[in-house]
């Protein structure tokens, strides 16, 4: 299959099909958005729940079907031209509650066909493949990571970004015996060294169910506010979402469907820009219906990792 980026026009009609859940708490700020344009935060407030101090609360609920991505012509395009830099003949794309009216949707990928993990490359690419329920699926954790960091990765190729919001479904597979059953949300990944990672697990400790860096040494917590745990349940899709401001630095992730208060926040500006991604720490889990919104994007060209076996 080949993939493509999802231009500003395809975006209203994905998003036309989207439920949308508005939470009432606080949220963390993604109108600044470092590169993502100039006015970015004024425009963000304006109509659909979107205020200038915060973003976050829509669901997209079917997931994007055939809309993939491609790195070529990626650009820097965002507010009223297609990702691929051409106008898009002034229509523009309508982000779900809480997403801010500058952003389009530049990615969106629901993993339906197997051809769809052409988009992505991979720690362990032997350990993860297309289920024909329309998912993908990490099946082991074999990958060794130069630092003590999740050991199942996948990492979404065509693009980098600064300020983003991200919507993932997941579905957590391991057996309800292990104590710490997770699954990983990843951004600003600059190389498996560098980046972002939130482990969304049953139970929190020092660096289970937090938001971590690593930075050219073992995984650091630094949430600042958590809550206990996360319940996964058992086969149960759940709706989870990463907020990004390069600017001010502030991140957060949230259940999409119990969205009054984030699951994870932090703060930090080490990383600008870097790859979006998901996975495990050492858990098994499923993947799908990713989206992604921003005002602005660059090509990505990952030279680590392997793309699927």
């Amino acid at each position: 299959m080949k993939s493509r980026l999802v231009p500003a026009s395809l975006g209203l009609a994905l998003c036309l099909g989207c439920g949308s859940s508005t939470p009432s708490g606080p949220l963390s700020s993604v109108a600044g958005a470092g590169s993502a344009g100039a006015g970015a935060s004024d425009r963000a407030g304006a109509g659909r729940g979107a205020e200038a101090n915060g973003a976050g609360g829509g669901v997209p609920g079917g997931g994007s079907g055939g809309a993939q991505a491609q790195s070529a012509g990626a650009g820097t395009g965002g507010g009223g031209q297609a990702s691929g830099g051409q106008p898009n003949g002034g229509q523009s794309s309508l982000p779900p509650e809480g997403v801010p009216q500058s952003y389009d949707l530049i990615y969106a990928q629901s993993f339906a066909e197997s051809g769809s993990t052409s988009d992505l490359v991979f720690a362990n690419p032997t350990e993860w493949g297309h289920d024909q329920g329309g998912f993908l699926e990490s099946t082991g954790h074999s990958y060794a990571p130069p630092h003590r960091s999740p050991f199942s990765v996948a990492i979404v190729k065509a693009i980098k970004l600064q300020s983003f919001v991200m919507d993932v479904e997941m579905q957590q597979t391991s057996p309800d015996g292990d104590a710490h059953r997770d699954m990983v949300l990843i951004w600003s990944f600059v190389s498996p060294s560098q980046f972002y990672y939130a482990h969304v697990s049953t139970a929190h400790d020092a660096v289970a169910h937090n938001i971590l860096i690593v930075n050219n040494a073992d995984r650091t917590a630094i949430s600042s506010t958590f809550s206990q745990g996360y319940d996964w349940g058992r086969d149960i899709w759940k709706r989870l979402r990463v907020v990004r401001d390069a600017v001010s630095g502030s991140m957060s992730v949230y259940d999409l469907d119990a969205p009054n208060d984030a699951l994870l926040t932090a703060s930090d500006t080490t990383f600008n820009e870097g790859y979006v991604g998901f996975g495990s720490f050492d858990n098994t889990g499923q993947v799908r219906n990713v989206q992604v919104w921003a005002a602005a994007s660059t090509p990505g060209a990952p030279d680590f990792f392997s793309p699927a076996e």
